[in-house]
């Protein structure tokens, strides 16, 4: 965009890259939730 330092590209996509993967990659330890079992039952 008009205006943006030659260093600001770079820090967006770096801002980016980080907060995906802390969406995509899982907790390091374990969730309570993990250890629900679910079951679909067809009506």
């Amino acid at each position: 965009m008009p205006g943006e330092g030659l260093d600001d590209w770079t820090m967006v996509k770096e801002f980016f890259w980080n907060r995906v993967g802390q969406l995509l990659i899982p907790p390091a330890r374990e969730l309570q939730i993990e250890r629900r079992v679910v079951d679909v039952v067809d009506r």
